[in-house]
């Protein structure tokens, strides 16, 4: 009898820890918390509902990945980046899908400025969020990416939209419009 009473404590322990362990994964799958080193301010983020009037479309600023134009059409994002870091510029694009403040994508950079000879590629997500001081309502992405399958632990992503420029994505810029739908983007964000 007590061999069968441990039995079903220990099964009780394994099935109330598995169960933890798949409530925490699913309610926290999305989320960012720190300090966004831009603004100072502290931020705890989750996947949820996008802000009212808002959408990732923009032109933002990004210690990690510099200046970030990005578009956004229904659920579908497309995004170009570049930044310089130590004597090497790198070209950056990415590409994802939206579900409320979430932004899941696909990037790939070249670095063939920097002696690579394949591009370095990888998956991220971003959380998108508004701060609002007095009249000024600026939109910001938070989030995180990996390398090849990983969504995480390359690096932390926090970006802030700068208010009336609009994005101007290379692709537009080099073939008119191409992918876009809608316009060629020139001659806009300065």
């Amino acid at each position: 009898m007590r061999r069968t009473q441990w039995n079903s404590l220990v099964a009780l322990v394994v099935l109330a820890t598995a169960s933890s362990a798949c409530r925490s994964q699913n309610t926290n799958a999305f989320e960012w918390t720190g300090q966004d080193t831009m603004t100072g301010r502290q931020v705890n983020l989750r996947q949820g509902p996008m802000p009212d009037g808002e959408m990732f479309t923009g032109f933002y600023r990004s210690q990690l990945m510099g200046d970030i134009n990005m578009q956004q059409t229904g659920d579908a994002v497309v995004a170009d980046y570049e930044y310089d870091r130590a004597q090497c510029h790198v070209l950056g694009h990415f590409e994802g899908t939206v579900s409320g403040n979430l932004l899941r994508f696909s990037w790939r950079e070249d670095k063939r400025q920097c002696g690579f000879q394949s591009p370095v590629t990888g998956r991220g997500f971003m959380l998108y969020d508004v701060s609002q001081q007095g009249e000024v309502r600026r939109g910001h992405v938070y989030g995180h990416i990996g390398l090849g399958d990983a969504d995480r632990g390359d690096g932390e992503l926090a970006a802030v939209k700068v208010p009336g420029r609009e994005p101007t994505l290379r692709s537009q810029q080099a073939s008119g419009g191409e992918g876009s739908g809608e316009g060629s983007g020139e001659g806009s964000g300065s």
